[in-house]
């Protein structure tokens, strides 16, 4: 039969003589069942198995496609657990239809820093791992991921800066905020990364379009001190009486 060999090769054997045949499956093939016709013969699905020839015996092994399974990531080149076994997605599989399977996804996973990716949904609509019966048409199962970039939020001396450093998913707008503390003001932001801000507003919003490093920058305020001569005179100073020094 197509897809596969079989042994020993067709001959005379003596009668009531154990004879041990064997099916070989082909590339693509696996083995099904003997059918055998013949006192002694073997119909089933053992193999090898052993017949005793009580007379002539024709034994036919039949062989059956496999069905070609994929197991794909969106983005590709995340990580798939197929049978408990981790591999690095596309994976293709060679199953015999109507057999059972797990699939799944590590969740999150990340193989660059500041930059991780999280489970969305199969394209067969279940559970992050589940069962699969082998269907008997070639099938890509896919698993898309959401994905999602680090903010670090960096202050210098002086100051404070809101939010706290997290995850974002990709393109959410961040709004951000500079506060100084008693005796700085507030400078400037440093933005690095796609969708990054850099100026003077105290607060922006950014776009996280990759991962991104925000730092606002403080400085001291500077002291002045105004005097007269003799002390203890009035002065103006923006609008407002005091007395010197």
């Amino acid at each position: 039969m197509e897809g596969g060999n079989v042994t020993p090769s067709s001959g005379w054997f003596v009668t009531g003589e154990p004879i041990e045949i064997e099916a070989i499956a082909s590339n693509d093939y696996y083995f099904s069942n003997w059918v055998g016709t013949g006192n002694g013969s073997y119909t089933g699905d053992n193999n090898p198995t052993t017949i005793i020839l009580d007379g002539p015996i024709t034994q036919t092994a039949h062989f059956l496609p496999y069905t070609q399974i994929q197991v794909t990531t969106k983005p590709t080149g995340l990580d798939i657990v197929v049978d408990t076994i981790i591999y690095t997605s596309p994976q293709s599989f060679n199953w015999i239809p109507g057999s059972l399977h797990e699939i799944g996804v590590l969740s999150p996973q990340s193989d660059v820093a500041g930059i991780r990716y999280l489970f969305e949904i199969w394209n067969d609509g279940y559970d992050q791992t589940h069962q699969i019966i082998t269907p008997e048409e070639p099938t890509t199962y896919q698993c898309d991921f959401f994905t999602q970039y680090y903010l670090t939020m960096d202050a210098d001396t002086g100051g404070i800066v809101t939010p706290s450093s997290n995850w974002y998913y990709e393109a959410d707008e961040v709004s951000i905020g500079a506060w100084p503390t008693s005796g700085f003001y507030f400078t400037d932001w440093i933005g690095n990364g796609s969708g990054s801000y850099t100026g003077t507003n105290t607060s922006a919003v950014i776009t996280m379009d990759e991962p991104i490093t925000q730092t606002a920058r403080f400085s001291p305020n500077s002291g002045i001190t105004f005097t007269s001569l003799p002390e203890s005179l009035n002065i103006l100073v923006d609008g407002n009486s005091y007395k010197t020094p």
